[in-house]
C-alpha cells in the first residue's frame, strides 16, 4: 500500500507535520467562516472579502485546492449579493456548503491522524471533497482497479469557471456490459494552458478496451475513472450492433435516475447532478416550445429550451421527431432536481437512436 494511506501508526514524521499543518489552516477557515457569518453577509466589506481570497492561496499552498476553490466561489456568492438579492440565496447556500466541507475536512484528518478511518475512506475524500488529485499508481494500491472494461464515449463536453480561471473538459462513458457512466474529467489553470505541452483530454469515436480501469469505489453516480490513450494494452475499435444493442439495453428508467440521484444527494457535498442514460418511447413539443420526452413507464420529463441543445424551435422539433422515428432511442442528460419546484429537471447531452449516435454539442450538429 501507498504509504499515501498508511495508517496513523505507520504515518512518517512529514505526513503527520502536513496532515497537522492541513488541520490548523482548515480551523482558521472554520473561525473566518464563523466571524463573517455572526457579522451577516450582507455587511462584509472589501477587507473581509480580502480575508477570503488569502485563505484560499493558503489553502493552495496546503494541498488543499477543494477548499480553495469553494473559498473563491463563496467571495463570488457575496460580492454578487450585495447588488443583487436574488443572489443571496445563492450566497447562503455556497456559505452552507463551504461550512460543512470544512468541518467534515477537519474531522475526517483528525480521525485520520488518530487511525479511526480507512485509507479507501481518506483517499476519497482527499480527491473528491479537498482537492488533492491522487495518482492512478495510487489507486491501484488500494484495490480500485477494475479488469479489461470496453468503454463508449457518449459526450465529451467543455467549459471555463470564471471564478477559479480554470478550463475543463469531460467525457461521459457508458461501460458496455454493465451499463454504469463513468466521468473522464481534466482541468487546468486557464495559465498553465498556455504553456507548451500543456493540454487537456479531447472526444473519442471509437470504442475503447482497457485492460485495466483506475477509480474510486464512492457512492456517487459518475465515478471518475482515469487513463490516456498511450497506456499499455489500451485497443480502439469501431462501435458495432452488437455493443450499441447493449448499450441500448442498458438505458434506465426515469424513476431509475430519479432514484439514483436522491441517493447521491443524502451526501450533502455530493454534485447535485449526475448524468444517466434514459430510454425514451416518445417525444414532443409542450405548448411553451420547451421538448417533452417519455419515458417507457410513460413518465413525462421537460427539457428547457435554454440549453443548446435544443435552444431553437427548429433543433427541439427535430429531436422530437428523431426521437419518434426510432425503434430503439436513449438520450444521455444530466438530471438534478430544481429546488424551487422539487421537480426533476434534465439538459440533453447525447443520443442514441437505433445505430446511430448524436453528440448534442453546439455548434457541430445546431440547425
Amino acid at each position: 500500500m501507498s504509504e499515501l494511506f498508511a495508517s496513523a501508526k505507520r504515518l512518517t514524521a512529514p505526513q503527520r507535520k502536513k496532515a497537522a499543518q492541513q488541520i490548523e489552516d482548515l480551523a482558521r477557515v472554520e473561525q473566518l467562516l464563523l466571524g463573517l457569518v455572526q457579522r451577516g453577509l450582507r455587511a462584509l466589506d472589501t477587507m473581509d472579502l480580502a480575508d477570503v481570497r488569502a485563505q484560499s492561496k493558503r489553502m493552495i499552498d496546503g494541498d488543499l485546492r477543494g477548499v480553495s476553490q469553494e473559498l473563491l466561489r463563496f467571495g463570488a456568492a457575496i460580492e454578487a449579493a450585495k447588488s443583487d438579492d436574488r443572489a443571496m440565496h445563492h450566497a447562503v447556500a455556497q456559505t452552507t456548503r463551504l461550512w460543512t466541507l470544512v468541518r467534515r475536512g477537519l474531522r475526517l484528518l483528525r480521525a485520520h491522524v488518530a487511525g479511526e478511518t480507512s485509507p479507501e475512506k481518506h483517499a476519497l475524500w482527499l480527491e473528491t471533497r479537498l482537492g488533492r488529485a491522487l495518482r492512478v499508481s495510487e489507486l491501484e494500491s488500494l484495490g480500485s482497479v477494475l479488469r479489461d472494461r470496453l468503454l463508449y464515449e457518449l459526450a465529451h463536453t467543455r467549459f471555463s469557471d470564471a471564478v477559479i480561471a480554470t478550463r475543463t473538459h469531460q467525457s461521459w462513458l457508458v461501460d458496455v456490459h454493465s451499463g454504469e457512466v463513468f466521468l473522464r474529467w481534466s482541468s487546468l489553470p486557464k495559465s498553465a494552458l498556455r504553456s507548451a505541452g500543456a493540454s487537456l483530454h479531447g472526444p473519442l469515436e471509437s470504442m475503447i478496451r482497457l485492460p485495466q480501469l483506475a477509480l474510486h469505489d464512492s457512492p456517487l453516480c459518475n465515478r471518475r475513472v482515469r487513463f490516456t490513450e498511450s497506456d499499455e494494452g489500451i485497443e480502439f475499435a469501431p462501435r458495432g450492433r452488437e455493443q450499441t444493442a447493449q448499450i441500448h439495453a442498458h438505458a434506465q428508467s426515469i424513476a431509475q435516475a430519479h432514484s439514483a440521484l436522491c441517493g447521491q444527494l443524502r451526501d450533502g457535498l455530493a454534485p447535485g447532478s449526475a448524468v444517466f442514460l434514459l430510454a425514451l418511447e416518445r417525444a414532443g413539443i409542450a405548448p411553451n416550445g420547451d421538448l417533452a420526452v417519455v419515458d417507457r413507464e410513460q413518465r413525462p420529463l421537460r427539457i428547457a429550451r435554454r440549453y443548446a441543445s435544443v435552444s431553437t424551435h427548429e433543433n427541439a422539433r427535430l429531436v422530437a421527431s428523431r426521437v419518434e422515428s426510432a425503434k430503439h432511442a436513449a438520450m444521455l442528460a444530466r438530471v438534478w432536481v430544481d429546488p424551487a419546484t422539487h421537480t426533476l429537471r434534465c439538459e440533453p447531452l447525447a443520443l442514441l437512436l437505433d445505430d446511430e449516435h448524436l453528440r448534442l454539442e453546439p455548434p457541430t450538429w445546431l440547425l
